[in-house]
This record gives structure tokens, sequence and C-alpha cells, in this order.
């Protein structure tokens, strides 16, 4: 699994999905979906294929892997904080509200599979504990960071869309000191697991609501040479 640290970068690496490269990705701002396309210092790569929506929207840059498709991309949405971020690139995803999705072979536009998590083996998605300060699984629920902003901050999360809050690098992780968690056991007679752990990114799910940017996007996407 993914581990969290300080300098996370863009972890796209898979050849299935024409992962790779550190370079920016498309964004909302003001209610726009931009280009990944910029200017400058962070000018983008002129001589690299693109991944591109129906209204020729570059969504991000293809610069290693596969130039078939499925083709993975991330959103970043500018409006939900005023404070994020403005690099919209691999070593910032914690900083920023980052949706991630998947281009399938038909060019169609969904959801990427690894931002659908579960804190209930019964339920579909990738495990991650629910953390609780009580010693019975009462009260508020805590998300570990730990590995969850490495490609993204927004999940659904046993069926209802959230994301993590935006991570501060200059401050100090007090966490909480967890007794209880949900229990990753399918066949347990109680799903909540007494223990005892400092879980020092813990962090406080917050609502949110991807479906819009979502219908920013036009299908089909496809690929596009330099």
């Amino acid at each position: 699994t993914d581990t969290d640290t300080d300098t996370d970068t863009d972890t796209d690496t898979d050849t299935d999905t024409g992962g790779g490269g550190n370079y920016i990705y498309a964004y909302v701002e003001d209610g726009v979906l931009k280009s990944a396309e910029v200017t400058g210092s962070m000018a983008s790569p002129s001589d690299s294929y693109k991944l591109v929506d129906a209204n020729d929207i570059v969504l991000r840059f293809i610069t290693q892997g596969s130039l078939d498709l499925p083709q993975d991309f991330k959103i970043f949405d500018y409006d939900t904080e005023p404070t994020q971020n403005r690099y919209q690139g691999g070593a910032s995803f914690e900083a920023n509200v980052v949706i991630q999705f998947t281009a399938a072979a038909d060019g169609s536009i969904d959801y990427s599979q690894f931002s659908v998590l579960s804190s209930d083996m019964s339920l579909s998605g990738s495990f991650v504990p629910l953390y609780y300060e009580s010693a019975d699984c009462t009260g508020q629920g805590y998300l570990n960071r730990t590995g969850l902003g490495v490609d993204g901050t927004v999940y659904k999360l046993n069926g209802e869309w959230i994301r993590l809050p935006l991570r501060d690098y200059e401050a100090t992780n007090v966490g909480i000191t967890a007794k209880s968690k949900t229990n990753p056991t399918p066949l347990a007679t109680d799903p909540c697991e007494v223990t005892n752990e400092l879980v020092t990114l813990a962090v406080i799910p917050i609502a949110y609501d991807p479906e819009p940017i979502r219908l920013k996007l036009s299908a089909p996407v496809r690929v596009v040479k330099p």
C-alpha cells in the first residue's frame, strides 16, 4: 500500500493506464473547467501526447506508458477551498481537492475504482478502518489519511462521497488515541475492534459532491498526438 510522506509525488506509473510523469492536470476554477496547459517555468511538455475530452480540454499529458484507453486522470477543484495550492501536480495532491477519474476503453468517463472505500467488509471498495476515541465505535469516526492523499483526496466512503481536509505540512500533527476501530474481518461477530493506538494523521471526512465536476467533462475522451 502507499505510504504518506511529506514529499509525496505522483505515483501514476502503471503502464496499463498510461500513467507517469509529474506534469499538471486539468482543474476547475470559477466554475470553469480549464486545460492542464500552462506557460512559464511550469510549462507543459509540448512534445507529449495529450489526453483530451470532447471539448478539447487537456486533461493531462501522457509522458510514459500505454497510449491506449483506458487512461486515468485527475481534476483539481479550486472552487471548494480558496486556500489551495495553485500548482496542480503530483506533489501537491494532499494540499488540494483532487478527484480521480478513468476514461474507459470506449472514451466514456467515470470515477476511478480507486476512489471507492469501505469501512465495512460487507460493502464494495478498498477497506479502510474508521477510528474512534470511544471504546465501542460510537461518536465521531476518523479516517487515517496515511496513504489516502497520494493520488487524490475525494473518495466514496460507504456509499457517500467525502473529501479529506487539506493537509498543512507545516502544522504539528497531534492526532488521536483510538480506543476502537471498525473490524476488517468479514466473519467477525463484532464489527467493532477494541484497540489502543495513536493515529497521527486522523482526519474527519467532509461531505462533498463531485458530480458537478464530472458533468463538466465531455465524452468521448481521446489521446491526441503532439
